[in-house]
């Protein structure tokens, strides 16, 4: 063998010693609800199965879970349900799905010193959907359930059947308990897989305002949007839901000591006190409002702020910024009034990438009323606008 053949041969090994370990496999995610989990055994491939630490999977499923350590038998209850239990001994490929036995391909295991479980069996056996490609490092498992907790609250919403159905509550670690069934529908286009997500926030009174939206189409333009406050003094709750398409802004939630909900058609007052409703204002009653698109369909609307004497809203497809003066009966296009001629002519004719101005209402400062312009198509604006407030 020639030092030409001897260089080139060395040259490879050199070079197969490098890339090797960058091409070594990522360590294997398992996402639930979209929320990573975390082990103290790292996820393992057996026989094709994927093999995750038993109390792991099962806490993130909030399955309480039993260990006897006699037997080495692993008993799983769904702690929402109360009626989905799995069991499995370590060793032995035959478990059992609510009593019924059911054959397994890998067995539950000891490996480190810790007792793996294979990860589709148990997921799927208590009502999850796992997605999960061979050779793809991430493993997603939709558990069926929205969830969200607030401080030492938290909340789950079942999803079946394109809706939101039951509504579960627990206390720290005590068992969820049922407060309602919401039946609310998740809108999506047909293609679409819907996976809408929950949050909360804590109101003044110490109550629970929850938020559901599905942020769907191509490229997300649509946005179904379910808001359910409960008062957890009382266990009372008032919803409302509604659709937006290509925009998207942010309604006000709170006002004083009320809950503001829309439904983009009405404005509802709820008394964060008693969670009882106090006021509702139909947005087609508001001076120059109520208005019919072309294609028939009422217009719905965003809620951006409010006073004593006002409100400034958003028509959803025309895109103006509107204060309506309550005191004196008017409705005020806010473009026309702050902006200059380029930019209502922006406002006017723009459709990219949706119609209307780029106003932001800031807030009230004294007896002005501020906003600001987000127009970054036309150029950037650091001005501060300002109008009087009504009735002052």
């Amino acid at each position: 063998m020639n030092r030409f053949i001897l260089f080139a041969v060395a040259v490879i090994v050199f070079t197969l010693a490098n890339i090797v370990p960058a091409m070594a496999v990522e360590p294997i995610r398992v996402i639930v609800d979209g929320k990573d989990l975390s082990f103290d055994v790292s996820p393992k491939l057996e026989n094709g199965r994927l093999m995750v630490p038993m109390r792991a999977i099962f806490e993130a499923l909030d399955v309480q879970v039993e260990w006897d350590n006699v037997t080495n038998t692993i008993i799983g209850e769904n702690l929402i349900t109360k009626g989905s239990n799995i069991k499995l001994v370590v060793g032995r490929k035959t478990a059992y799905i609510n009593d019924k036995a059911v054959e397994l391909d890998m067995p539950a295991k000891v490996i480190e010193g810790r007792v793996l479980v294979p990860l589709r069996f148990v997921a799927e056996a208590l009502g999850g959907n796992v997605e999960w490609t061979a050779g793809s490092s991430v493993v997603n498992i939709d558990s069926g359930f929205l969830r969200t907790s607030l401080g030492e609250y938290r909340f789950w919403l079942n999803k079946s059947n394109d809706e939101l159905n039951e509504l579960f509550v627990a206390v720290g670690k005590s068992v969820p308990k049922k407060l309602t069934d919401l039946n609310l529908i998740i809108k999506y286009r047909p293609g679409d897989d819907p996976r809408p997500t929950l949050t909360a926030e804590k109101t003044s009174k110490g109550n629970v305002l929850l938020t559901a939206i599905n942020n769907y189409g191509e490229p997300h333009v649509f946005n179904n949007v379910h808001s359910i406050y409960v008062n957890l003094a009382n266990n009372t709750l008032q919803k409302a839901s509604l659709h937006y398409a290509f925009r998207f802004e942010d309604n006000i939630k709170f006002y004083k000591e009320q809950i503001i909900l829309t439904d983009g058609k009405k404005i509802i007052f709820i008394d964060d006190n008693t969670g009882t409703i106090s006021k509702t204002i139909n947005y087609k009653e508001l001076p120059g409002e109520g208005h019919q698109e072309q294609d028939g369909e009422e217009e719905s609307y965003f809620i951006e702020g409010m006073g004593e004497n006002y409100l400034i809203i958003r028509p959803n497809n025309s895109g103006i910024l509107t204060l309506i003066d309550l005191k004196n009966n008017q409705n005020i296009q806010l473009y026309k009034k702050l902006l200059g001629k380029e930019e209502q002519e922006f406002a006017e004719t723009n459709d990219v990438p949706y119609k209307g101005d780029w106003l932001k209402f800031i807030g009230q400062k004294g007896n002005l009323l501020q906003f600001k312009n987000e127009n970054t198509i036309i150029g950037p604006d650091t001005s501060i606008y300002t109008y009087p407030v009504p009735g002052n």
